[in-house]
């Protein structure tokens, strides 16, 4: 509602219009939209809770998004922890189904020691609980296998 009040209209929005009209930050929005709305920390949430909106409805605007959303309506509750794989897959381009041992673990390992990988790891094993929820794997969002340890271990 926020964001089609923005828009000038609900209907105003195209799904493929949707990331290109509203940036991340509040700052980048053209002066008339800004004025528009009712604060930049509203506006802040509302494109996260569209794309979650998007996301159950069956929108895959973003397989991450929706992989979180799905996460969260089953009850995981941990799915905050997903994040630093989120982040880290999506700047190597790796949508949630292409994430495999032969990528992750390399990454892992290239972290070395310290805050970042015990980041990363610990998605790792938010991940592979992911698999057991039914609806989450019948969607096809994740890869063919878990993760698993690293080799080795």
């Amino acid at each position: 509602m926020l964001l089609g009040r923005a828009a000038g209209g609900a209907d105003a929005v195209t799904i493929t219009d949707f990331a290109g009209l509203f940036p991340a930050k509040c700052a980048d929005l053209p002066a008339p939209i800004q004025s528009r709305l009712p604060s930049p920390r509203a506006y802040d949430a509302a494109p996260r809770e569209a794309m979650r909106l998007l996301g159950v409805l069956g929108q895959e605007l973003d397989p991450w998004e929706t992989l979180r959303t799905m996460a969260r309506t089953a009850g995981i509750r941990d799915e905050s922890l997903l994040w630093a794989l989120i982040t880290t897959a999506r700047a190597a381009g790796l949508a949630p189904s292409e994430v495999n041992a032969e990528w992750a673990w390399p990454h892992d390992a290239a972290l070395g020691i310290g805050a970042q990988r015990f980041a990363f790891r610990r998605a790792l094993t938010a991940f592979d609980q992911l698999f057991e929820v039914d609806e989450i794997v019948a969607r096809g969002l994740l890869p063919t296998r878990r993760l698993g340890p690293p080799a080795g271990l």
